[in-house]
C-alpha cells in the first residue's frame, strides 16, 4: 500500500535478519513515505535556520504576514485590482507599492478603493511635506483611500498602507509615502495619511489600487498585498 502521510502516520513491523523476507512493495512503501515527507516540508524547510523547529519558533505568536500577490506591471494602466480577498477573515492587509512613472501635470493623488466604491465615502486627514520645505495639513472627503500626494513630472512613489479590513466598524487606513521627481531628483513629497472607509457593512471583497488621474501607474511599478494569519 502507498504512505498515509500526512493526512495519517503510516505504521511498521519489526524485521528481523535471517528470518523475514522482505517484499519489494515494503521497501517501495517505505520510499513513498520519505517522498511525501520532502514534498510535505519542501526545499530547504529550515531556511536560515539551523533546523525547521527554530524556524517554525521564530514565528512571532499572534500570526504572521503572507503574501497574497505581487505584481509588476509592463505596460501603463489605469488601475491594478487584487480579487477574491475575504476582509471579514483576513481582517487585516499590508500594501506595498512602488509607483513609477506618474506624470500627471499637476498634484495627484494615489490610492485603494473598496469593492470598486469611487463615490466620495472616504475621510482623510494627512501631514505631507512637498519640494523640501513646505508642510501641509488638511482633511477631506476623497472618492479613494489616498495613499500618497505626489507633484507633477515622472514621479517615483514608494509607499505602505495597513489597512484594518473587518466589517462592523469603520474601516481604518495608514499610510507612509514618499517620492520624487526621477528627472532631476529635486522635488520631493512625503508624509504620512490616516483615513477611512465610512461602509462598515460590506465585506471587502476586492482593493483597487488607482489615482483621480488616469494612467498613473507605469511600467515597472510593482504593487505586493499581504494578508495577517
Amino acid at each position: 500500500m502507498s504512505t498515509k502521510y500526512p493526512n495519517d502516520y503510516d505504521s511498521y513491523p519489526t524485521w528481523q535478519d535471517l528470518v523475514d523476507i522482505i517484499a519489494a512493495a515494503i521497501i517501495n512503501n517505505i520510499q513513498d513515505a520519505i517522498v511525501a515527507i520532502e514534498h510535505e516540508l519542501g526545499k530547504n524547510p529550515s531556511g536560515d535556520y539551523a533546523t525547521v523547529k527554530e524556524r517554525l519558533d521564530s514565528i512571532p505568536a499572534g500570526g504572521r504576514w503572507q503574501l497574497i500577490e505581487e505584481v509588476e506591471l509592463t505596460s501603463r494602466q489605469n488601475s491594478y485590482t487584487f480579487s477574491n480577498l475575504d476582509g471579514d477573515t483576513d481582517k487585516e492587509y499590508l500594501l506595498f507599492v512602488r509607483i513609477v512613472g506618474a506624470d500627471y501635470a499637476g498634484w495627484k493623488r494615489l490610492g485603494v478603493r473598496f469593492n470598486g466604491d469611487a463615490a466620495t465615502h472616504y475621510d482623510r486627514r494627512y501631514g505631507t511635506r512637498s519640494y523640501g520645505s513646505t508642510c501641509y495639513c488638511s482633511r477631506g472627503f476623497e472618492n479613494l483611500g489616498v495613499f500618497a500626494y505626489v507633484p507633477s513630472g515622472g514621479t517615483l512613489i514608494m509607499a505602505e498602507m495597513h489597512i484594518w479590513a473587518k466589517s462592523g466598524h469603520t474601516r481604518t487606513m495608514m499610510a507612509q509615502f514618499n517620492g520624487v521627481q526621477v528627472s532631476d531628483h529635486t522635488s520631493i513629497s512625503a508624509g504620512s495619511i490616516f483615513s477611512t472607509w465610512m461602509n462598515t457593512t460590506d465585506n471587502i471583497t476586492s482593493i483597487t489600487v488607482c489615482s483621480d488621474q488616469s494612467n498613473q501607474l507605469g511600467a515597472g511599478s510593482v504593487l505586493q498585498l499581504w494578508k495577517r494569519t
